[in-house]
């Protein structure tokens, strides 16, 4: 190998970054634990410490300056005015037929009724238009009533006169009601509504005996009846009249928490909030809870604060990290990859450890031991005959801590005909120096997780000023 190949700068391969991490699964589980227990307490601390009791509320209202506990109060009924005209506002919104249709098409049906009647009723007082409000009352009743959320409408200041139900909404033109023309327009997507204005007539139908009965003789004719598709406008007002809405009482509540800039005047006001809306959690004051949000949110950050330590830590380090990096970045052919660890730790690795692992050394995993140093010792032979080498060490960079045995193994393997013999520390002793002058190749035997690439690189500068040729090298994991 030349030393200049030694010399080509490390590559941050995603890959590996992934696994590297994946393999302190460890350390990221004790992490989200750490995190999420962290985060517990904390809620738990941060419940009881905003939560006030009636008694605290009360003391810290008794300090208030003059006419601020009366401001606070009022402040907090427009609060809690907001917030619920806010969630029966998204109510509507949400559940009404009329915000679902595109007001530039709709399909219509359109059915039109007369209502007469004779000359002495009219001089009683019952007119066709006390009559055409008593058919829209009868329906109200036994159909109409299911289809209007009047609480709704009514509660969220929606003055409208739309009756609804998904998919279709009926509207009643009340124009003409004083001539004793009664118009209902239904409305609907995509189909012309035909079986809405069929159960309308048979409703009107159904609810002219009432009317008969309560209001006096009379006679409903069907006048009209018509389809079209058409545009209206004043749908599209009444919908952005409804999602402005939530805007406005958005920015109502926003300019009350900025009206209060006192500490325990904004307690106070969370207080009277929590007690209108929330009447059985604000009995029970400051009695502390555990927040699963807080849980949630300490995990999280557990896991990405382990996960960044161990990025930055890959990234800093220094040391090789798998069996490629010391093929592809530093140039040094992989003889063989042998398992580097203790024979203790061996019996705590789990089935992930071992999987994971087998990721990072795909193609050495799958070769049995006697199997490797077999393919070691050829290939050492072979790269001794085609660079015709005679003397040949093994190098064993002073941080290798792992397993060893291996080096035995390939030495019987190879035979004392092959010349090889095992240099230690050479960086470190320099008792060893004269023992690689006497060599012309050499093997380096690293350590994945321990071996720098810096005492690669000064290893193969060392053996390039003794013209010692380094043929490759044997990893440990």
């Amino acid at each position: 190998m030349n030393y200049s190949q030694a010399e080509k700068e490390r590559v941050i391969r995603v890959y590996d970054l992934f696994l590297a991490l994946c393999q302190r699964w460890r350390s990221l589980i004790i992490c989200l634990i750490i995190g999420a227990v962290v985060f517990a307490a904390l809620g738990w601390w941060k419940s009881g410490k905003d939560n006030l009791t009636e008694e605290s509320a009360a003391k810290i209202a008794s300090d208030f300056g003059s006419g601020r506990k009366e401001i606070v109060e009022g402040y907090a009924g427009e609060y809690v005015e907001s917030i619920r005209q806010i969630t029966k506002q998204n109510a509507y919104n949400k559940s009404a037929a009329l915000m679902q249709l595109d007001p530039l098409h709709l399909a219509a049906q359109e059915v039109k009724y007369y209502i007469s009647t004779d000359s002495s009723e009219a001089e009683n007082g019952i007119s066709a238009a006390a009559l055409a409000h008593a058919y829209v009352s009868e329906l109200q009743k036994d159909y109409l009533g299911e289809k209007l959320n009047s609480v709704v409408m009514e509660e969220t200041g929606i003055v409208q006169k739309e009756y609804y139900e998904s998919p279709a909404l009926i509207q009643i033109d009340e124009k003409d009601i004083a001539s004793g023309i009664l118009t209902f327009r239904i409305y609907a997507q995509e189909e012309v509504p035909e079986q809405d204005a069929q159960t309308l007539k048979e409703k009107m139908k159904a609810a002219e005996k009432s009317v008969q009965q309560n209001a006096g003789a009379h006679q409903l004719t069907l006048i009209g009846e018509s389809s079209f598709v058409t545009a209206d406008m004043d749908i599209m007002l009444i919908q952005t009249a409804n999602v402005k809405r939530i805007s406005e009482l958005t920015e109502q509540i926003e300019n009350i928490e900025k009206g209060i800039t006192d500490k325990d005047e904004e307690k106070y006001l969370k207080y009277l909030v929590g007690k209108e809306m929330n009447p059985e959690k604000a009995a029970k004051g400051g009695e502390r809870h555990i927040s699963l949000k807080f849980i949630i949110v300490g995990a999280f950050l557990g896991v990405i604060l382990a996960a960044l330590a161990i990025i930055i830590k890959y990234i800093v380090s220094g040391s090789v990290k798998t069996g490629r990096e010391f093929e592809e970045d530093l140039g040094l052919q992989q003889l063989g990859w042998f398992d580097g660890k203790k024979k203790f730790y061996q019996k705590r690795k789990t089935g992930l450890d071992k999987w994971l692992r087998s990721l990072r050394n795909r193609k050495a995993d799958k070769v049995a031991y006697d199997d490797m140093v077999d393919l070691v010792a050829t290939k050492i032979r072979i790269e001794a005959e085609k660079r015709d080498l005679h003397q040949i060490c093994m190098i064993v960079d002073g941080s290798v801590d792992g397993n060893t045995d291996f080096m035995d193994a390939v030495l019987q393997k190879a035979g004392p005909e092959s010349g090889i013999s095992v240099i230690r520390n050479i960086l470190e002793q320099s008792g060893d120096l004269a023992g690689l002058s006497d060599m012309d190749g050499a093997i380096l035997i690293g350590q994945t997780e321990r071996t720098r690439f810096e005492d690669v690189r000064s290893i193969c500068a060392l053996c390039a000023n003794y013209h010692v040729d380094v043929i490759g090298s044997i990893v440990l994991d």
